[in-house]
Parts: C-alpha cells; sequence; structure tokens
C-alpha cells in the first residue's frame, strides 16, 4: 500500500477504536442480543440551595494618594547663545546631532542645536517643525505653536498644502487662534 493510503487506513482505525471506547456500553447490547440490559449511571440530584441575601458592608473609598508632579525638564537660560557650529552648512550631519540630542533625553543640547540649525537655515520647515515637537514633548506648548505656525506660513509659501494642514490640525488643539490665521493666510494665497 500507499504511505498516504495506510496513514488514513490508520486515522480510521484509531477513531473507530475511541468511539468503541466511549460507547462501549451500548455496542456490548447490540452484541450480546435484546436481552442484555444497559445500565446507565445517573448522578444523584441534589436539593436546590436557596442563597439568602447578605448585607453588604458599604465600600471602602478609594483613597489615591496626590499625584506627585513630575520633574520640571532643565533648559538653558534664555540669553545664552545656540554654539556655532564648525561648518554651518552642513545641514545634515548637524540635524542628526541634534535628533540624537532630542533622543537621549538631553533637551538642553538639542534646543542649542536645533536653534543654531533655525538661525543657519531660516528656510528650513523640517527644522522648525522638529524644533517645535522638542517644545510640545517638553511641555513648552506656547513655543512649539509659535514654531508650528513657522511651519505652516512656510508650507504656504512652498504651495505645500498637506504639511499646512497639517500644522493647523496640531494648532487648533494648543493655538486656535494662530490656527485660524494659517487658514485665513492659505486662504488668501488661493
Amino acid at each position: 500500500m500507499m504511505p498516504f493510503v495506510r496513514l488514513i487506513a490508520i486515522y480510521i482505525i484509531v477513531g473507530l477504536a475511541v468511539f468503541a471506547f466511549f460507547k462501549r456500553d451500548a455496542l456490548m447490547a447490540l452484541i450480546s442480543g435484546s436481552e442484555a440490559e444497559v445500565v446507565m449511571v445517573a448522578e444523584p440530584v441534589a436539593e436546590p440551595v436557596i442563597v439568602q441575601p447578605v448585607a453588604e458592608p458599604l465600600p471602602t473609598p478609594i483613597v489615591e494618594p496626590a499625584p506627585t508632579p513630575a520633574a520640571e525638564p532643565v533648559f538653558a537660560p534664555v540669553d545664552m547663545v545656540p554654539p556655532r557650529p564648525a561648518n554651518p552648512q552642513d545641514m545634515n550631519a548637524r540635524l542628526g546631532e541634534a535628533r540624537q540630542a532630542f533622543w537621549d533625553g538631553d533637551a538642553v543640547t538639542a534646543e542649542f542645536l536645533y536653534k543654531g540649525l533655525a538661525n543657519d537655515f531660516p528656510t528650513e520647515a523640517m527644522v522648525k517643525g522638529e524644533l517645535g515637537n522638542l517644545y510640545y514633548n517638553t511641555g513648552r506648548m506656547t513655543e512649539a505653536a509659535t514654531q508650528f505656525h513657522a511651519v505652516g506660513l512656510l508650507s504656504i509659501e512652498a504651495g505645500n498644502t498637506a504639511q499646512m494642514m497639517a500644522m493647523i490640525g496640531v494648532l487648533q488643539s494648543i493655538a486656535p487662534n494662530l490656527a485660524a490665521d494659517l487658514q485665513a493666510r492659505a486662504a488668501q494665497q488661493n
């Protein structure tokens, strides 16, 4: 026989054996004739239990501890000047350094680097947007809104409607007046 047919035959035999095991009493009655009595054992029925209601004690109020304030991020003084890069024209390398500082959680260094980039490349929406993200993630919503508004203005000038609409969406939640300003300027542009 072929191996596949043998395998099917084995499955059929095993299936019949399992069936016969669980139905052995009924099968024995068939084999031994009608005079054999099939005995079925039933479990005794227990009396129903009636549950009496019990007065439950009042729940104790859950007192949550007062939230501890999050540690305030440390920012550089406003009058400090961002460090000047060795090669101010190498935007991609400097952007990589600023991003790495941001990812490492060094908000002070990241802010210095992003501000330096924004000063050297004032028309780069990506730089202003990432500086806005830094401010947003550190809870400085006014400064974040200013940067996102600047990105929106640059997007209008560049004709990048999708990016401008994204900035309006973000600004609607943190600075609705700046979002309205962008919408008005975009309408004037069209």
